[in-house]
């Protein structure tokens, strides 16, 4: 996937660094409320995000 970036956003892969703030975002039950998968244990952050 190429990084795309903007003057105001930079959209490119994950990488292992990004793992930490991610799983705060995925494992939250009011921002992941309306995913149809819903909150994501943190234990299966990690398979989550390279899975897809």
């Amino acid at each position: 996937m190429p990084e795309i970036e903007t003057a105001r956003l930079l959209l490119r892969p994950y990488t292992p660094q990004d793992l930490d703030e991610l799983a705060s975002i995925l494992t939250n039950p009011e921002v992941m409320r309306y995913s149809p998968r819903g909150p994501i244990p943190k234990d299966q952050v990690k398979e989550a995000l390279y899975k897809y």
